[in-house]
Parts: C-alpha cells; structure tokens; sequence
C-alpha cells in the first residue's frame, strides 16, 4: 500500500529504500511502513469522495451548532422544530449518500449530479422555512452551494444552482410577506441579495 500510495512523498524514495524495508520485515526488525491511522482513512475517504464529505461535516457542524443553541436554553430551538430540524438533516444526509453512489454509476453520474444539486437547494429551502426564513443567517448556504457547484466545473450546473437559489429565496420572502410578516426583510435587502446570487455565480 505504502507503493502504492498517490502522492510521491508518501511512497518509497527509491527502489533501496522499499529492499531496506523488504529485508527488515523478513528479519523481523522495524519497518518503515505503517497501517492509516483512523485520520488517514478518513482523510483518504475524504478525497474520493469530496462533495459527500463536505455535506456531511456541514450537516454535522449545523446540528451541533443547533443542539449547542438547544442547551443554552435558546427560544425556538426545541420541541417541534428539533425534531423537524433532526429529520430534515437525517434526510439530508441520506439523500446525499444516495446521490453519491448514484453519480458513480457510468449512465446515471450526470443526471444523478445535478438531481443531487437540486436536492441540496430544496433540503435547505425548507430548513429555511421551519425557521427564520430569509431573515436567517443561514440564507449564506446559498452562495456556498453556489460556490461548491463550481468545483465540479460545470457551467450549466452552478447557473441552474443560482437559478434555484434565487427562486427558493423569492419563494422564502413571498412566505415571509404572507404567511410570517416580522420575517420579512427589507426591499432593498432581499433585492440584493437575489442579485448578488447571480454575480456570485457569474463569478
């Protein structure tokens, strides 16, 4: 494994030095090579499959960030909204894994991509309506989706991503207007913020 490694400088420096650790294992002595440590699987884990990665230690920090909130006594956090905010990010991440395994299969990689690019605008629109809707600080997962988009180098796919958020915001502030007028932000506020969306993704 160790000759197999895909960076060079964890592999052996030459051909003596692999012969050094060969006769050192048969004599029984030490040996250069060691087993990944449990950081070391999961950071090669990690780098197969980075968009899975990056979801799941995001879902992980937003759940601890609400239990944190939750403990402190925070107004809003518990009963129906936990258990909401806990299904909704078990869904989350079962559905990312799903659209993981799913974009590895030769025939269904394209569209499983932008089906999972679509999904994780939804799971996110609607953790914005069992919340603070457009006046919440989460409304920053937007350009961060975006922006996560762009790594997987597909142009159609970050503009259909904008497209999405900017429409999932409007349909946050048109539930805000109707439904819960003190989550309403200003004009001049939701305005920008949809436009800036589309220069992010310009970007």
């Amino acid at each position: 494994l160790k000759c197999l490694e895909k960076k060079p400088e964890r592999r052996y420096a030459s051909a003596k030095d692999l012969a050094d650790d060969l006769r050192n294992f048969i004599d029984g002595e030490n040996i250069s090579a060691r087993p990944l440590g449990v950081f070391g699987r999961m950071s090669r884990w990690a780098r197969r499959r980075p968009f899975l990665a990056v979801t799941l230690v995001a879902l992980l920090v937003f759940y601890l960030n609400h239990l944190t909130f939750m403990a402190l006594g925070v107004p809003g956090e518990g009963g129906t909204f936990h258990k909401l905010i806990t299904l909704l990010v078990l869904i989350w991440a079962a559905g990312a894994v799903l659209f993981q395994r799913l974009s590895t299969w030769s025939k269904g990689g394209e569209p499983s991509i932008y089906s999972w690019a679509v999904f994780d605008v939804a799971m996110l629109t609607l953790i914005l309506l069992i919340g603070d809707g457009p006046r919440s600080i989460l409304t920053i997962a937007y350009p961060i989706l975006i922006a996560s988009t762009a790594l997987r180098f597909r142009i159609m796919l970050v503009w259909t991503v904008a497209g999405l958020s900017g429409l999932s915001y409007a349909l946050l502030v048109l539930d805000a207007h109707f439904r819960r007028p003190s989550h309403m932000p200003d004009l001049k506020h939701w305005v920008i913020f949809i436009i800036s969306l589309f220069v992010f993704a310009l970007i």
